[in-house]
């Protein structure tokens, strides 16, 4: 695997599967979880600033830096 198939970055629109919103508890937009690999029942909740960076450092601390 390569490090570019290390992360997967997924969007869901959550008005149209509102299971899914309700399942992750998702009640503002836009809302932003890590799910760590593997793993499909527990995220992790982003609560960091919205820049670039920031999204990134978050992504490196938790998946492991490339």
């Amino acid at each position: 695997m390569t490090s570019s198939e290390s992360v997967v970055i997924a969007e869901v629109n959550a008005d149209e599967d509102r299971v899914l919103a309700e399942r992750f508890e998702i009640q503002g937009f836009p809302t932003l979880k890590f799910f760590p690999a593997g793993e499909t029942v527990e995220a992790v909740d982003y609560k960091e600033e919205r820049s670039a960076e920031a999204i990134i450092k978050f992504i490196n601390e938790r998946a492991g830096s490339f």
